[in-house]
């Protein structure tokens, strides 16, 4: 009786070693899409990051951020994170999208079934507009 529990319990353990080899690994269920704009005068950069994450049966997120950043010897960065949910409330609409103004403004447009304004900022030396519009 001793042997057969000490065979199955090797045969058990060799099995799930052979399963745990065989079965394909999955790759990362998230990537990053990054669109860039530098500004007239090359004086900022600003990046529309896109991170997605599908998961499978229907499990999923998007987070739009635009990363600015200031280019120079005396540089910064700041992150806007921007209101659009392409998995729910804003499914099948556009991406959000920039464009330069001047030197110094950007705006970030917004379609959106959820979220309509305007935002305006302006702080060392740029302003952010974000315009959410209806879709």
């Amino acid at each position: 009786m001793r042997r057969f529990l000490v065979f199955s319990a090797v045969f058990i353990v060799a099995s799930l070693a052979l399963l745990a080899y065989i079965v394909p690994r999955e790759k990362d269920p998230c990537e990053d899409t990054v669109i860039t704009s530098d500004s007239p005068g090359a004086r900022f950069k600003a990046e529309v990051i896109t991170h997605s994450c599908g998961w499978g049966f229907g499990q999923g997120i998007e987070i739009v951020t635009v990363k600015i950043t200031k280019l120079g010897a005396i540089g910064w960065t700041r992150i806007v994170p921007i209101e659009f949910d392409a998995t729910q409330e804003d499914g099948g609409l556009p991406g959000p999208t920039i464009s330069w103004n001047g030197p110094d403004t950007i705006t970030i447009r917004v379609v959106s079934k959820v979220v309509q304004g305007t935002l305006r900022d302006r702080q060392l030396g740029l302003t952010v507009i974000r315009e959410y519009v209806a879709a």
